[in-house]
């Protein structure tokens, strides 16, 4: 091996081609000369050791561009990579097949690569014409990714339309979760891209009984932190209707409200009380049957929407939109958690989901982990919580201002077989509420006599301070008693 090769490098080497390196990641100021590079990659090609190669925040000169295809299509191993600093997606207007860019090799390597599951593209300056290079030379050829991170790249609109594009005409059906967090993408990019991702129409099978809709399978989508308000966000709502494959998606930091939250539970409340015999539901039945997204069992009881989990973290959600998504969570047999943090549900946002939708009665839904954090919730509003909410695990309430407890209330329960409020909760957080001595020995008191029977986390940070000589003494004395009255439930408050 050359004189000029350091002895770090010296080391991968040896340890890939003797198969002895499973994770190889590259800090940034690990600099790497083009001829260095060549070296690693061509021992990457034969590896077969290999999982993971991250050489994120690095530039590859052309001298090593054959060497990088060469690795990426014939080593066999690789699951997971980041290749490539924050200039990757950048294209020169005098690339020709003659002077190809770094990401357009990267891409017509990836096209044949068939290993990899999971490709970290963040942070990499992709626009529109980055995007094209992907639809073309990654959609239309690799069968193997199923994970792609495009999050804090310039997408846009038009990239963001380009490739929504390319999944569709490519007809991709192996890439399941993709993030496209950061991408400046607005309404437009939502309702001629992403809205028709997801959009399954059903249509009439063809005479050769070809596909019966054009659609994708990804099933987790992030496109939070994209300014895309309400105009995109009701495109959204209305293609969940259709849509059953889509299980998680992220729409934090999008600037949507309560216009946005009506329009997905109204649709995926029809989506759910459709009528299953319907021929409509039959197509969609073929359709999942013919794309061998899912196995049989699942397309049994899956011909509505699949979606168990909604993101909606940092919006301008309000009390209006409660009676529609308590509505949905009411009947909803695949919902099982929803993120609310800072919106401002309030108490009577908090009013109107217990008593129309997560009643103990009412609720025949599957929701199991709520996350209302900074939504001005007062202890009026946790009463309701209090009382209600019997099949949620875990409850999340940090930064709100659930303190000064009413001593009246609280003695006016009673914890028996009848009183199934919060009955199945396994974790209570109520981190920097304001939560008064006074309040404490309230909470001790009420789950000494039978609230929460089920709780094993209890999480009070945040709410006095070690300069409260006396109450700290108090808490320390009154959190220890409970927690050796019930030796399963762990709290934390210091």
């Amino acid at each position: 091996m050359a004189t000029d090769i350091p002895e770090f490098l010296k080391k991968w080497i040896e340890n890939i081609e003797t198969n002895n390196l499973t994770s190889l990641y590259i800090l940034p100021f690990r600099r790497l000369k083009p001829n260095q590079f060549t070296l690693l990659l061509n021992a990457i090609a034969d590896c077969t050791s290999l999982t993971t190669f991250s050489a994120s925040g690095h530039a590859i000169e052309k001298e090593s561009y054959s060497a990088l295809y060469n690795a990426l299509t014939k080593n066999a191993s690789l699951i997971s990579l980041d290749l490539g600093n924050n200039k990757l997606g950048e294209i020169p207007d005098d690339v020709n097949d003659d002077n190809e860019s770094l990401f357009s090799v990267l891409c017509r390597a990836m096209g044949r690569n068939r290993s990899i599951q999971t490709w970290n593209l963040e942070y990499k300056s992709i626009g529109l014409k980055a995007s094209k290079i992907f639809s073309e030379k990654v959609l239309f050829n690799n069968n193997t990714l199923l994970t792609v991170s495009l999050s804090r790249n310039q997408l846009g609109d038009d990239g963001c339309i380009e490739l929504c594009k390319g999944f569709l005409q490519s007809h991709n059906k192996t890439i399941k979760i993709l993030n496209l967090i950061d991408n400046g993408i607005g309404p437009r990019g939502v309702k001629e891209g992403i809205a028709k991702l997801l959009n399954w129409e059903v249509q009439e099978s063809s005479p050769i009984d070809g596909p019966l809709s054009n659609h994708c399978s990804i099933k987790e989508l992030d496109i939070s932190l994209n300014k895309f308000g309400d105009e995109g966000g009701i495109a959204i709502g209305e293609v969940l209707k259709t849509n059953i494959g889509l299980r998680k998606i992220n729409l934090s930091n999008t600037e949507i409200g309560d216009d946005t939250i009506i329009s997905i539970c109204k649709n995926l409340k029809l989506a759910i009380t459709e009528e299953t015999g319907s021929s409509k539901q039959n197509k969609l039945t073929k359709m999942i049957s013919q794309t061998s997204i899912m196995t049989e069992d699942s397309i049994q009881t899956s011909t509505t929407s699949t979606i168990t989990t909604l993101m909606l973290n940092n919006n301008n959600i309000t009390y209006k939109s409660c009676s529609a998504l308590a509505s949905l969570l009411a009947i909803s047999p695949r919902i099982k958690k929803i993120s609310l943090i800072n919106n401002n549900i309030g108490d009577e946002g908090i009013k109107i989901l217990a008593t129309e939708g997560l009643s103990s009665i009412e609720n025949s839904g599957k929701l199991e982990i709520l996350d209302l954090s900074k939504n001005n919730i007062t202890f009026e509003g946790f009463k309701y919580i209090i009382q209600n909410f019997s099949k949620v695990k875990i409850i999340t309430l940090h930064n709100n201002r659930i303190n000064n407890w009413s001593e009246e209330f609280i003695n006016s329960l009673t914890f028996n077989e009848l009183f199934l409020g919060c009955s199945s909760l396994k974790e209570l957080h109520l981190t920097e509420n304001g939560i008064k001595t006074a309040d404490m020995k309230l909470l001790c008191n009420m789950m000494k006599k039978g609230f929460a029977h089920e709780l094993e986390e209890l999480v009070l940070g945040a709410n006095v301070s070690l300069d409260q000589e006396e109450d700290w003494n108090q808490w320390e004395k009154c959190l220890s008693e409970l927690e050796n009255l019930k030796p399963k439930l762990s709290i934390t408050w210091k």
